[in-house]
């Protein structure tokens, strides 16, 4: 069963695979692309992040280090769902490849990771 890492991950003595700099870029491209598709995920953690950092001061005067605990969690886990959102979206669109299945497992648990955290630091 063949895979996008293929090209890039057989034999190191092989002379005869091209592992330049543009046929790796090429396939993570291609794995990409169904969840690079729409510019909707950059555009909220644009106006998110932003946002939150120019509120920052009003909440620490307002509501102390809480304030700032909460703003920057709901930030985080405003922009986070967004992206799930449409990460979902362009999967359904354009399938799915090993390497984009590999790369959303990751970043999922890290997005799991980010949240319990922000929990945790909520709860204390």
């Amino acid at each position: 069963m063949s895979s996008e890492y293929d090209p890039v991950r057989s034999d190191p003595f092989d002379a005869g695979q091209d592992r330049s700099l543009e046929t790796v870029q090429r396939y993570f491209e291609a794995a990409a692309e169904p969840y690079l598709a729409s510019p909707w995920s950059w555009l909220a953690w644009s106006l998110i992040l932003p946002a939150a950092a120019l509120l920052t001061p009003y909440f620490l005067e307002t509501w102390k280090w809480l304030g700032v605990l909460l703003l920057w969690s709901a930030a985080v886990i405003l922009g986070g769902a967004i992206e799930a959102f449409q990460i979902m979206k362009g999967r359904r669109k354009g399938g799915t490849t090993a390497l984009a299945t590999w790369v959303l497992r990751a970043q999922g648990n890290l997005s799991l990771v980010a949240l319990l955290l922000s929990l945790s630091l909520i709860h204390i």
